[in-house]
C-alpha cells in the first residue's frame, strides 16, 4: 500500500473489537447486510456494502487478516504523529451508528422471544457484537438517552417501545401479498353471477 493512501479501519466498519473471533464477526456481517443490501430499498447503500463486504471477507481470512493488522499498526502510529485524520474519524462515526442499530437488533429479537426476561446483559452484547466495554459503554449512553433502550432487571438491556419504532423504520417494507389490490377486487366483481350483484327491487301492486 502507498505510503500517502488512508488505510480503512475495517474493525470500525464492521463494529466490532481488533479482538473479535471469527465467529463474531460473520455474525455481524449478516446485520450489516440485510441492513445495506442494495436489494433493501429504504436502507440500502452499495458502497457502503461493498465496504462492508471487503471488510468481511479481510477480517476472516486468517492471512490478509494478520497482513491488514500488520498495515493498520503501522499506519496507526504514523496518524498519531500528525493530528487527527478525516476519514478515519468518519468511518469510526459510521461505525458507531451501525453498533447502536446491532444493539436494537439483538434487544428486539431478545424482546419479542422471552416477554417475561426480554433484556440481554452487557456482557452477552459485548460478546454477541464483539466490541469492547468502552465502545459499548459508548453506544448504550447514546440509546438512553435518545430514549431507545432502558435499564431491566438485573441491569439489563432492554428495548423500548421508541427503540422499536426507530429499528423498524430503518427496515424495508413488507408489502402483504394476501390482501388483494383494488384491480383484483374489481376484477373479482365483475367476475361473479350476475345474480349476486342484480340489485332487489319490491313491486308495488
Amino acid at each position: 500500500m502507498p505510503d500517502n493512501q488512508v488505510l480503512i479501519d475495517y474493525y470500525d466498519v464492521l463494529k466490532v473489537s481488533p479482538s473479535a473471533d471469527t465467529e463474531t464477526i460473520q455474525h455481524v456481517f449478516k446485520l450489516l447486510e440485510a441492513r445495506l443490501s442494495p436489494d433493501n430499498r429504504v436502507s440500502g447503500d452499495a458502497e457502503k456494502f461493498r465496504l462492508a463486504k471487503d471488510a468481511y471477507e479481510t477480517l476472516c481470512d486468517a492471512q490478509k487478516r494478520s497482513t491488514y493488522d500488520a498495515e493498520r499498526a503501522s499506519q496507526a502510529g504514523q496518524t498519531s504523529a500528525h493530528g487527527l485524520n478525516f476519514d478515519n474519524f468518519a468511518a469510526s462515526v459510521e461505525g458507531e451508528i451501525n453498533r447502536r442499530i446491532g444493539i436494537l437488533c439483538l434487544l428486539y429479537e431478545s424482546r419479542r422471544a422471552n416477554e417475561d426476561k426480554p433484556g440481554l446483559s452487557i456482557m452477552i452484547l459485548e460478546k454477541s457484537l464483539g466490541v469492547s466495554a468502552e465502545q459499548l459503554a459508548f453506544a448504550v449512553w447514546y440509546l438512553k438517552n435518545k430514549l431507545y433502550v432502558t435499564s431491566g432487571q438485573s441491569s439489563d438491556m432492554v428495548i423500548t417501545s421508541e427503540g422499536m419504532d426507530y429499528l423498524e423504520s430503518l427496515l424495508p417494507k413488507v408489502v402483504s401479498t394476501a390482501r388483494p389490490d383494488a384491480s383484483d377486487q374489481k376484477a373479482a366483481s365483475d367476475a361473479a353471477p350476475a345474480t349476486e350483484r342484480r340489485t332487489q327491487v319490491r313491486v308495488v301492486q
